[in-house]
C-alpha cells in the first residue's frame, strides 16, 4: 500500500513516455519496420514478464482461491448446471466485480468523474488530429512533434506537478483543479 501511488505514477509515466515516442517511430521507419519493432517490443515484454516478474499473490491466498474455485465447480456440477452456464458466469464475473465501485458515495463519484474524463479525452484525442491537419495543415512530422510534446508534458505533470500539488492542496483539490483546467482547455478547443 505505501508504494501503490508511486507505482501508478510510474505506470502513467511509462505510458506517457511511450505516447511521446511512438509517433516519432513512424517518421523514421516504414510500416513494415514499425510492425516488426512492435512485435519485437511485445516479445521482449513477454519474456521480461515470464523471466523477471515476481508473483504478487502469496501461496496461501492462491491456494485458498483455487480451493474456492474447485468448490464452486463442484456446486455447479451438483446443481446440474451445464458448461454453457459456467461460461456465462465466467463472462459476467468482471461485471459483478465492478460492484466494488458502488460500495460508497466516494467511489461512485470518482468512477463517474473518471468515465467523464475518459470519454472527453478519447474524443479530443480523436478529433485533434483531424483538426490540426485540416485547419493548420499539420504534416505527419508536426503531429509526431505534437504527440511528443504532449507525452513529455504528461510525464512532467505525473512525475513533478502531481506530487507537489497533492502535498500542497490534497487529493480532493487536485481533482478539482485538474477538472477546472481541463474544462478551460476544452472551452479553448471549442473557441479555436
Amino acid at each position: 500500500p505505501t508504494w501503490r501511488a508511486p507505482s501508478f505514477g510510474l505506470l502513467a509515466t511509462a505510458f506517457a513516455l511511450s505516447f511521446a515516442i511512438s509517433p516519432s517511430l513512424a517518421l523514421i521507419m516504414n510500416r513494415f519496420t514499425v510492425s516488426v519493432f512492435a512485435l519485437a517490443s511485445q516479445m521482449a515484454a513477454l519474456m521480461l514478464a515470464v523471466a523477471c516478474m515476481p508473483e504478487t499473490l502469496n501461496v496461501d491466498v492462491r491456494e485458498k482461491a483455487l480451493r474456492m474455485r474447485k468448490e464452486q465447480e463442484r456446486e455447479r456440477q451438483r446443481e446440474g448446471l451445464s458448461r454453457c452456464c459456467c461460461w456465462i458466469d465466467l463472462l459476467l464475473r468482471p461485471l459483478r466485480e465492478l460492484s466494488i465501485l458502488n460500495r460508497s458515495c466516494f467511489f461512485r463519484l470518482l468512477s463517474a468523474s473518471a468515465i467523464c474524463v475518459a470519454v472527453v479525452m478519447s474524443t479530443v484525442q480523436s478529433f485533434i488530429v483531424y483538426y490540426l491537419e485540416k485547419d493548420y495543415r499539420f504534416t505527419n512530422r508536426d503531429l509526431a512533434l505534437y504527440f511528443a510534446i504532449y507525452g513529455l508534458l504528461s510525464i512532467l505533470a505525473q512525475a513533478v506537478l502531481l506530487k507537489c500539488l497533492t502535498k500542497t492542496c490534497g487529493e480532493r483539490w487536485v481533482l478539482i483543479i485538474s477538472r477546472l483546467f481541463a474544462a478551460i482547455a476544452h472551452v479553448m478547443y471549442g473557441l479555436a
